[in-house]
């Protein structure tokens, strides 16, 4: 398994006046991925690092998650880390 930083794509539907609203955001997330490189899931990121240097770091995790075609959190994930193949060790990007 191993993961990077993603933008995800999230949906939200709610009844407002008795119209539909339908609202699109977007987080920069860890997306974990499974042994087959398809997306298993995905969690908040947080920036947060014992350095300075870490947090540049981490910074540039994310204009590199940007750069990346975004997933969509309804469709994009299959949440099977089972892929009868046998895991790398967990690597980042």
């Amino acid at each position: 398994m191993h993961w990077n930083h993603r933008v995800v794509k999230h949906v939200s539907k709610y009844i407002h006046e008795e119209e539909e609203i339908v609202e699109d955001t977007y987080q920069i997330c860890e997306v974990y991925y499974n042994g087959k490189d398809i997306p298993t899931g995905y969690c908040e990121a947080s920036v947060v690092s014992e350095t300075i240097e870490g947090l540049q770091e981490e910074v540039e995790r994310f204009k590199r998650a940007i750069a990346q075609p975004i997933l969509n959190a309804d469709t994009d994930f299959t949440g099977d880390y089972n892929d009868d193949e046998e895991d790398e060790d967990e690597t980042t990007e």
